[in-house]
């Protein structure tokens, strides 16, 4: 799921937190008595930061300046406000969730605190000791009780979860929503590739001859030929796009020619594409492969780093691998979006409460 999920501790993300204040008294969030703390915001904003990371580099984009938080944009909005959107969200879930799960009386148990003590043992391990673990934490400005914290809120609000949605529906999409939304934002397609990439070198087992001894004599250096690979590769891409204008079969023309995967057979790897803009595809492809109706070929080359493409929507499969995989994902995303309508009614039920005036004034810092 893209929003709202709970967090699976991850405890590699421990050791990339940013640094705090030094006290860090702040109070960020508040569920009833529940308070989250600076210190302990931090490691969700830093997941956040990952995240709007992760979607830049879909996008072809860095995030490696302060300008480039401020200005690359993710779904309408700066970086830096998506990271930090991204923590609230979580935050939200996270404690409204163990929020319910304390009042429906879930208690710890023996197996839940062993496996806190195994998470907490597991950090100490990969920050080099007990002696590194503790200046790594004094130096980011967080004490024990924060990643106390941060384990036992996940243990309660996992829980609830579990139990929430193995006994509810209400988080289930239909049948008719999963079919609308495969319908009205999914696209199929097939492709040509012509890869621009220099081949792979060849290899011999060939041992050298081996030359008779006699006088050295200085041999002439031999001028490499220079291939200009791109130019090849458009030029072919373009042959091929003439054929089609001509009225050559699509998919003969890409099982003789595109690069885009041969197994051992000689045969493609993929059939072709079911796919959304959701940045999972290099962004030209996506562009170009969003335009078309059914039927439809790019008239134009499409550029990428891999080479240049030629693209054709065919009609979404109802069934296989392709479709299977597109429904999986679609019905994932639509528990998400239910559970994220969820979390935001409970969420008021509870009183849950942001300080957003630290929230706006907060800064990202770059890694």
């Amino acid at each position: 799921m893209k929003r709202m999920k709970l967090l699976a501790l991850a405890l590699a993300m421990l050791m990339l937190l940013s640094a705090c204040n030094a006290v860090n008294v702040t109070e960020v969030a508040s569920v009833g008595d529940e308070v989250m703390l600076k210190s302990e915001f931090m490691y969700y904003l830093q997941n956040g930061k990952s995240l709007a990371s992760t979607e830049a580099s879909n996008k072809g984009l860095s995030l490696s300046t302060t300008e480039d938080w401020n200005n690359v944009m993710i779904d309408e909005k700066n970086a830096a406000q998506y990271a930090k959107d991204e923590a609230v969200d979580s935050i939200k879930t996270i404690m409204v969730m163990e929020a319910l799960g304390k009042q429906a009386g879930y208690v710890l148990t023996e197996k839940d605190t062993a496996e806190m003590s195994s998470q907490k043992e597991q950090l100490i391990s990969s920050l080099g000791g007990r002696y590194s673990y503790e200046q790594s934490l004094k130096e980011m400005d967080i004490d024990p009780s924060s990643l106390d914290s941060i384990i036992e809120r996940s243990v309660y609000a996992n829980a609830y979860m579990t139990q929430y949605t193995e006994n509810n529906t209400e988080l289930e999409p239909s049948e008719d929503e999963i079919q609308a939304k495969y319908n009205d934002e999914y696209v199929f397609i097939r492709h040509i590739l012509i890869s621009n990439q220099p081949p792979a070198e060849e290899t011999t087992d060939i041992e050298p001859a081996v030359e008779e001894e006699g006088p050295l004599t200085e041999e002439a250096p031999v001028e490499e030929e220079t291939v200009d690979y791109d130019a090849k590769a458009k030029e072919k891409a373009e042959g091929i796009l003439a054929e089609l204008a001509s009225g050559a079969d699509f998919i003969a023309l890409m099982n003789e020619h595109s690069e885009d995967g041969r197994g051992e057979d000689g045969t493609l790897s993929s059939d072709g594409y079911v796919m959304t803009d959701n940045g999972q595809m290099v962004p030209e492809f996506e562009e170009a492969a969003m335009k078309l109706n059914v039927g439809e070929y790019t008239t134009e080359l499409v550029a990428t780093d891999y080479g240049y493409h030629i693209l054709m929507r065919y009609e979404l499969p109802k069934e296989g691998e392709n479709y299977d995989s597109a429904i999986s994902a679609i019905t994932s995303e639509l528990t998400s979006d239910k559970l994220s309508a969820w979390i935001n009614v409970r969420a008021e039920e509870l009183g849950f409460t942001v300080n957003q005036k630290y929230i706006d004034k907060l800064k990202i810092k770059v890694d």
